[in-house]
C-alpha cells in the first residue's frame, strides 16, 4: 500500500471519528419513538383480499367475463396516479393512561387519477395480447413522505447518483420540484420506452422531465402468457425511498388456460379462492409514520457505516442522510395490514405469494398452531408443516408441479402456490418466515434480530364449505400444454459477476460487472472512452472488465432475437435477488465456484454477519480477486473495485442437496433468481425486443446504489459504441448518453456543463484533505479524552481503504489477497452447513434447531 493510499486511510478514519462521536448523541436525543412490535396486534386484522375487494379492484369492470374464448386484440386504456394518502395498518400506540389506541400513517400510493390510493396499490387484470395503455401521473407533493414530521429531516441521500445529480439536473430538488417517479412494470415484456427505465423519471405536472423520458402514457401489449406480475416505482436512486412509501401493486394477466374463472381448464381455485398476498417488512414511529433509517443512532447505521469505516458527508447535529447497504423491518405487512388473518373454508386456496421487501428474503412454511387463538411460533414446533404445491412463479404456470413444505421467496419474487385446508377445519395455520433478519447465504433457519417477524399472518379454517361451488383441484387436472416448447439454440454464453467495492466515502458498494474483458453484440472490445474523467483517472483506451458502476459502457450488448446463457458468479458473501427487465428465463443449473485461499475473508465476513454460507470450495488455482478504480457518477471522485481472475466453476448443485429443496424456481419461468453466494447461477433467456433495458440486484439499498447496469438489444443509436477507446469527448455525461442510448429532447440544459477534474485540481483536493486530516487528529484527542470511542471488526484485506488514482491500476499486479495465511498447496475445504436431503429430514432438523 502506497503511502498516499495510508494517509487517505487514516484521514478518513480520523474524520469518521470525529464526525460519528460527536453527531451520534444528538441523533439520539432527536430521533423519535420508534413503534413497539411487542403491542402489535397478531392475527386480529381481517386480510383484504386485493383481487375482490372493490378497493383495490380497477378497472372492476374486468373480472366477471370468461376470457377462454375471446379475443384479447381490442384495446383499453386507463389513468393511473401516485399521490399522498393516509392509511389504517392496524397499528396502535400506548398513551400515557395505559390504553392503545390505533394511528394512521401517511404514505405514497397508487391509484386511480381522480381517486384516493390505496396500500398497496390496485390490482391491475389484463389479459394476453390485450394491449392496456396507462397514462402514469405524479402527484406527490414537494416533500417525502419518509421525512420526518416536520420535514427538518429528509431520507434521500444526494450523495449517490440519483435523479437530480445528473448533469442538468443538479439545479432541481424535491423540495422545489418536487419528488420523481417513474412507474416499472415488473415481469412486463414490455417496449424499451415503457419499461420504466429509471432515468425515465418525471415530476408533478412533469414540469422536470428525465434524460431518457419519451411519453406520459405508457403502453402494457401484454405479449406473454398469464402471470403475477406487479409495478412499482423504479426512479433513480430512490427506488428504495418511493417503494417503501407505497408505491407498489399487482398486475395480473389472464389467458385461455389461467382464466380466473371456476370453470379454468386446470382446476386452479379461483373467486374468493384466489388470493393475492404482498408481504412487506417496515418500521414505524409511535405517531404511525413510516420510519427508514438514514441517520447516525438509526437502527443499522453502525453495523453499515461506523464498523465498516465509511465516511459519508454528514453535519455536527447528523442532518444528512446516507444510504444504507440493507433494511430489515420489524413489523410485517401483508397486503396493508399488520400480521393479518383470513379466514377461509376447509378447501384448496390459490394463494400467489410476492414478497415485496427491500431486502429480506422469506422462507415460508404453512405450520398448525396448538390453540386457535396462539399467536407466537412456539406452539408450531411440533407440528409437522403442511404440504403444498408451486403451481406457478414469477412469469406463469410451472412447466411442472412441486410438492414443498418450505419454499425460498427472493425480494421481488412470486410463487403461486395452492394449499389445501380441507383436513383442518376449525383450526389455525401461521404462514411461517425462517428467513431471518440478516442478509441471506444460503442456509435455514437464518438468524433473527426481531422477536415477531418470524410470523407473517394466520389463517382460520372457520368458514362453512360452500358446495354450490366444487372444489376441482386435482394434480390430475394440472395439464399445462401450452408451457412445453422446444428449447432454442444458445447464441452466446456471457458471464457476468456480483461482487463488492467502496464507493468515494468508503461505504460498501454492492456490483455487477464482467467476468470477462467485454465484448459488443459483434465480438469488438468494449473500452473506456476518451473522456477527460477517464483519462485523469488512467482508465481512457482500457477494456472494460470487472466491477462497473452505472455510468461505464454498455457490456451486456446482444444481437436481436438472441438466445443467450448468462452465468451469474456470484463472489459476495450474501445471496442476491438478480431481475431482468424484458425477458423471461430459465434456471439451468447451479455451480459452486472454487475459490482460491484468500476467499477466507469471504467466509469470516459472512461469519461476522452470522451468515451461513455453504458449500465453498478453495483450491490452489481457483477463483482470485484484483482491485481495479471505480470513477463515481460525479466524475470526479474514485471508488474501489474489484476483477475477477482465474475463474473456476466447480461441483453442480442438484435439485435435492442439502438446502436446495426450499427452491421452488427449477422448471419455473422466471425474471427474478437468486443468485447465491459463491455460486455460479446460469439462467437461459430470449432478447426479442430491441432497444435499452437493465438489469439490477432487487435488493432496492443494492440497486439504488450501483447495483444496477444497462443492457442493450440490438444496434445502438447511430451504430455508436465505445468499442476500441474510441468516443472523444471533454464530459462523461456525452458518454452517458451514447451509451445509454438518451433521448436528448426533454434534457434540463440551463445549468452549466460539469468539467472534468485536472491533475493539479486532484492535487489541491488531496492538500486541502491532508489539512482537515490534521485538524481531526486535535479534535480526536479532546473527544477521547470525554469518551472512548470503539468500534467492533477489522477491514478484510479484500476491504482495503479507497485507492488513490496513482496506486491503483487495472495492470495493477497486486491482489488483494494481500495477507492472506493460506499456503500455495493445494487445499479442499467443504465448508459444511446442517443440511438435509429430503423433507421429512428438514422437518426433523427444523424441529430439533427450534426447540
Amino acid at each position: 500500500m502506497s503511502i498516499t493510499n495510508k494517509f487517505r486511510r487514516s484521514a478518513a478514519t480520523l474524520l469518521l471519528v470525529t464526525t460519528t462521536v460527536l453527531a451520534k448523541v444528538d441523533a439520539k436525543r432527536l430521533l423519535p419513538s420508534l413503534s413497539d412490535p411487542d403491542i402489535q396486534p397478531k392475527f386480529e386484522i381481517p386480510l383484504p383480499n386485493i383481487l375482490l375487494d372493490s378497493t383495490y379492484r380497477f378497472p372492476s369492470s374486468q373480472e366477471n367475463q370468461n376470457y377462454s374464448n375471446q379475443d384479447f386484440s381490442h384495446m383499453e386504456s386507463i389513468e393511473m396516479a401516485a399521490s399522498l394518502g393516509t392509511h389504517k395498518t392496524g397499528l396502535v400506540r400506548q398513551t400515557d393512561s395505559g390504553v392503545l389506541e390505533e394511528v394512521d400513517t401517511p404514505f405514497f400510493g397508487y391509484g386511480p387519477k381522480d381517486g384516493l390510493p390505496t396500500w398497496p396499490g390496485p390490482t391491475l387484470v389484463s389479459h394476453t395480447n390485450q394491449t392496456l395503455h396507462v397514462k402514469w401521473h405524479n402527484q406527490l407533493p414537494k416533500h417525502h413522505v419518509l421525512n420526518n414530521q416536520d420535514g427538518s429531516r429528509s431520507v434521500v441521500d444526494t450523495s449517490i447518483h440519483w435523479c437530480y445529480s445528473l448533469e442538468g439536473y443538479q439545479q432541481y430538488s424535491i423540495e422545489e420540484h418536487g419528488v420523481p417517479i417513474v412507474p416499472h412494470l415488473h415481469g412486463g415484456h414490455s417496449d424499451a420506452t415503457s419499461d420504466g427505465n429509471p432515468e425515465f423519471f418525471f415530476t408533478p405536472n412533469f414540469e422536470i422531465k428525465g434524460p431518457r423520458w419519451t411519453s406520459e402514457t405508457y403502453t402494457y401489449d401484454n405479449s406473454q402468457p398469464a402471470a403475477s406480475l406487479w409495478y412499482h416505482d423504479h426512479a433513480l436512486g430512490i427506488t428504495r425511498l418511493n417503494v417503501y412509501a407505497g408505491l407498489a401493486g399487482f398486475y395480473l394477466i389472464r389467458d385461455a388456460v389461467d382464466t380466473g374463472t371456476h370453470d379454468n381448464p386446470m382446476g386452479l381455485p379461483a373467486g374468493p379462492y384466489e388470493v393475492p398476498i404482498i408481504i412487506q417488512d417496515r418500521m414505524f414511529r409511535n405517531n404511525g409514520e413510516l420510519f427508514y433509517p438514514a441517520f447516525p443512532g438509526d437502527p443499522t447505521y453502525e453495523s453499515y457505516i461506523t464498523n465498516m469505516h465509511a465516511h459519508p458527508p454528514t453535519t455536527d447535529d447528523g442532518s444528512i442522510p446516507t444510504i444504507l447497504s440493507e433494511f430489515y423491518g420489524d413489523h410485517i405487512v401483508v397486503n396493508g395490514k399488520l400480521w393479518p388473518k383470513l379466514e377461509v373454508e376447509p378447501r384448496h386456496y390459490r394463494l400467489r405469494l410476492l414478497n415485496a421487501c427491500d431486502s429480506r428474503f422469506l422462507i415460508v412454511q404453512f405450520r398448525p398452531t396448538t390453540t386457535l387463538n396462539d399467536t407466537d411460533t412456539e406452539s408450531t414446533i411440533s407440528q409437522n408443516p403442511l404440504t403444498f404445491m408451486v403451481v406457478g412463479a414469477d412469469q406463469g404456470l410451472s412447466r411442472r408441479f412441486t410438492t414443498k413444505t418450505t419454499l425460498l421467496i427472493p425480494p421481488a419474487g412470486r410463487y403461486d402456490v395452492v394449499v389445501d385446508f380441507s383436513k383442518h377445519a376449525g383450526e389455525r395455520i401461521l404462514l411461517r418466515n425462517l428467513g431471518g433478519d440478516i442478509p441471506f447465504g444460503g442456509s435455514i433457519p437464518s438468524k433473527q434480530k426481531f422477536d415477531h417477524t418470524d410470523r407473517i399472518m394466520a389463517f382460520d379454517i372457520l368458514k362453512e364449505r360452500d358446495e354450490d361451488i366444487p372444489d376441482r383441484f386435482r394434480k390430475s387436472a394440472v395439464h399445462p400444454l401450452s408451457l412445453l416448447k422446444t428449447q432454442p439454440t444458445v447464441d452466446r454464453i456471457r458471464r457476468v459477476a456480483l461482487m463488492e467495492g467502496r464507493d468515494h466515502y468508503n461505504r460498501l458498494l454492492p456490483m455487477l460487472g464482467t467476468i470477462d474483458p467485454a465484448t459488443d453484440k459483434d465480438g469488438s472490445p468494449v473500452c473506456f472512452p476518451n473522456t477527460t474523467e477517464y483519462k485523469a483517472a488512467g482508465m481512457a483506451g482500457k477494456q472494460l472488465r470487472g466491477t462497473l458502476t452505472w455510468s461505464s459502457p454498455v457490456t451486456e450488448h446482444i444481437r436481436l432475437g438472441d438466445t443467450e446463457e448468462w452465468e451469474i458468479w456470484n463472489l459476495t458473501p450474501d445471496a442476491h435477488p438478480i431481475h431482468l427487465h424484458l425477458v423471461s428465463f430459465e434456471l439451468i443449473k447451479r455451480q459452486v465456484v472454487n475459490f482460491q485461499g484468500m476467499q477466507q475473508s469471504f467466509l469470516d465476513e459472512a461469519m461476522e454477519e452470522g451468515i451461513q454460507v455453504g458449500p465453498i470450495a478453495i483450491i490452489k488455482d481457483g477463483t482470485d480477486t484484483q482491485s481495479i478504480p471505480l470513477l463515481m457518477h460525479d466524475g470526479i471522485s474514485m471508488g474501489v473495485g474489484y476483477i475477477a481472475t482465474s475463474p473456476n466453476a466447480g461441483k453442480v448443485m442438484t435439485l435435492f442437496e442439502k438446502d436446495n429443496v426450499m427452491y421452488g424456481d427449477y422448471a419455473q419461468r422466471l425474471d427474478t433468481i437468486t443468485a447465491l453466494p459463491g455460486q455460479v447461477t446460469t439462467i437461459r433467456a430470449t432478447f426479442d425486443k430491441p432497444g435499452r433495458f437493465v438489469w439490477h440486484c432487487h435488493v432496492l439499498a443494492h440497486e439504488d446504489h450501483q447495483m444496477m447496469r444497462v443492457f442493450h438489444v440490438g444496434d445502438m443509436p447511430d451504430g455508436l459504441t465505445f468499442s476500441n477507446g474510441d468516443g472523444d469527448s471533454d464530459s462523461m455525461e456525452t458518454e452517458l448518453v451514447v451509451a445509454g442510448e438518451s433521448n436528448d429532447a426533454n434534457h434540463a440544459t440551463d445549468s452549466s456543463s460539469r468539467n472534468g477534474i485536472s491533475q493539479w485540481q486532484f492535487v489541491l483536493v488531496m492538500a486541502i484533505v491532508a489539512s482537515l486530516g490534521a485538524l481531526s487528529v486535535c479534535v480526536v484527542w479532546i473527544v477521547s479524552k470525554v469518551r472512548e470511542y470503539e468500534t467492533s471488526g477489522v477491514l478484510s484485506a479484500h476491504y482495503e481503504a479507497i485507492p488513490s488514482k496513482e496506486s491503483v491500476t487495472t495492470t495493477s499486479s497486486s491482489s488483494s489477497s494481500e495477507g492472506s495465511s493460506y499456503e500455495d498447496d493445494e487445499i479442499l475445504l467443504e465448508e459444511e452447513v446442517d443440511g438435509f436431503n429430503d423433507i421429512a429430514e428438514l422437518e426433523e432438523r427444523e424441529t430439533t434447531v427450534m426447540a
